[in-house]
């Protein structure tokens, strides 16, 4: 997660991302994006678990592609329900982010686990409205935000590939940080 953040502030992504933006013909490929940035962190104000304070130390918030992490002040109790309103666990959730404007990046109070939340699940057939889990905020942002778990940001896919065209997974090819795939020029990119 450091190095990544520290590529990706060398290479002032949130810069380039908006560039592309701007230039973009289609913005659909841009739906869901927050204004790109990464900003410095800071000591947090109380001990977090899951990483959540290493999180605040090294960046105060960011947007990844759909990715917003919120800031400290930010994080708030939310409640995970499944499609009758019913709780869908016995665990104290945070609210610690969003992805695009629908689902919420949960992380759990004690344990840190780090989940993204789709509470309308049931409209597209899906069993549960946990998309993805993570161990911990770390895990989250190296592996998700910055790695190949993006793809799984959208739930079930099946015959619908989405980062093909997203920017921001088309960018972290282009830098190097989706192992497993090489590296393309930005000349080449989708």
């Amino acid at each position: 997660m450091r190095r990544k953040l520290a590529l990706l502030r060398e290479l002032d992504a949130p810069a380039e991302i908006y560039r592309r933006w701007d230039a973009a013909e289609v913005d659909d490929d841009f739906a869901g994006y927050e204004v790109p940035r990464i900003e410095d962190g800071a000591e947090p104000a109380r001990d977090w678990p899951g990483g959540l304070g290493d999180w605040f130390r090294l960046c105060a918030t960011a947007n990844f592609g759909r990715v917003s992490m919120s800031p400290e002040r930010s994080v708030a109790p939310q409640s995970a329900v499944d499609s009758l309103g019913e709780p869908i666990d016995d665990r104290s959730w945070l609210r610690i982010g969003d992805v695009g404007h629908e689902d919420a990046i949960l992380m759990d109070a004690e344990s840190g686990e780090v989940i993204v939340y789709f509470d309308r699940y049931f409209k597209y057939g899906w069993a549960s409205p946990v998309m993805l889990r993570r161990p911990d905020v770390p895990a989250f942002i190296d592996t998700v935000a910055l790695g190949p778990g993006h793809r799984e940001l959208l739930g079930p896919t099946g015959d619908d590939p989405w980062w093909a065209t997203d920017p921001w997974y088309a960018y972290l090819r282009e830098i190097g940080l989706i192992p497993g795939e090489h590296p393309i020029p930005c000349e080449e990119a989708p």
